[in-house]
């Protein structure tokens, strides 16, 4: 580079016009150094998050059947007949109150006929029939009841301590002292019951 410019114009004029080219070339200088060299920071590199995704297939949830679908009817070998007497001992006139529990021992719900026309209850003495519930009271109404697995079902009759023959004929007489068998039936299951006496 000339140390000492040569013209017409002063030397200082020179000076200040190469100043200015200098400004300038160092200024272009350093726009071209930071685009060249990528002057704005990296960007972070954002890791994609996986979306949950939300299924739409509906859940099954366990039903219960309502109490009202019919179960099957018991059998005979699923159900234990009881009977109880409200004493063991009477006086002769009193009105034993027989019991009779109908229990499901199988391990599903059933349902059988308990009505008046199903259910019987008779009084023994030895082989002597003494009594029967529909001997006065023939009806066949029907009553079919649900039987939970191991639950039981009541029916009560009261005999009034005379005999009675079928249809309610015969003379009506009072049951003399003496030992006395409840014998239960339902349907076509019969079995003996409870054991109590009459005495004067």
């Amino acid at each position: 580079m000339v140390t000492h410019p040569v013209g017409p114009l002063p030397a200082s004029t020179y000076w200040r016009r190469r100043g200015v080219l200098l400004l300038l070339l160092l200024t272009l200088l350093l726009l071209v150094r930071s685009c060249g060299s990528g002057g704005t920071a990296p960007k972070a590199k954002v890791k994609a998050t996986p979306t949950a995704t939300v299924s739409t297939s509906p859940t099954p949830r366990p039903t219960k059947a309502p109490p009202s679908v019919a179960a099957a009817t018991c059998a005979d070998g699923d159900l234990l007949l009881t009977t109880t007497t409200d004493a063991e001992t009477y006086t002769l006139g009193a009105t034993p109150k027989i019991t009779l529990v109908v229990k499901n021992t199988s391990a599903a719900a059933c349902q059988r006929d308990l009505g008046a026309g199903a259910v019987e209850l008779l009084v023994y003495s030895g082989s002597d029939r003494v009594w029967s519930s529909d001997d006065c009271n023939p009806s066949t109404a029907k009553a079919v009841m649900r039987l939970d697995a191991g639950t039981t079902q009541a029916v009560v009759k009261t005999w009034q301590g005379v005999r009675s023959l079928p249809g309610c004929t015969g003379s009506k007489a009072a049951a003399k002292a003496g030992t006395y068998k409840v014998v239960a039936r339902v349907g076509s299951l019969r079995v003996d019951g409870a054991v109590f006496r009459l005495h004067s």
